[in-house]
């Protein structure tokens, strides 16, 4: 259970969290180097490497889907040993 320091800290963090949402956009600090910015061309990126991943992650299902029709009894197998696997992971870390 929190001590009251500790339930006083929260407070005083939320009451600050709260009056800096409360401000003017003007008195905000700037935002964080996190979030691009739409102006600079970062969004142009970031939408450039979300599309490779896409791309990436669509031709791997049509490989594994390819794979499996071919296979379908490795698969089967592979599935299973995989699910095994999971199992004994998660199982162990009770």
């Amino acid at each position: 259970m929190p001590q009251g320091h500790d339930i006083r800290a929260e407070l005083a963090a939320l009451q600050d969290d709260l009056a800096t949402a409360e401000k003017p956009a003007a008195d905000r600090p700037p935002p964080s180097a996190d979030i691009p910015d739409p102006t600079t061309g970062e969004t142009d990126q970031l939408e450039c490497a979300m599309q490779e991943l896409r791309t990436f992650f669509a031709a791997a299902a049509r490989d594994a889907e390819k794979v499996v029709l071919e296979h379908p009894l490795a698969a089967l197998a592979a599935a299973f040993a995989l699910g095994v696997l999971a199992g004994r992971v998660l199982g162990s870390s009770r």
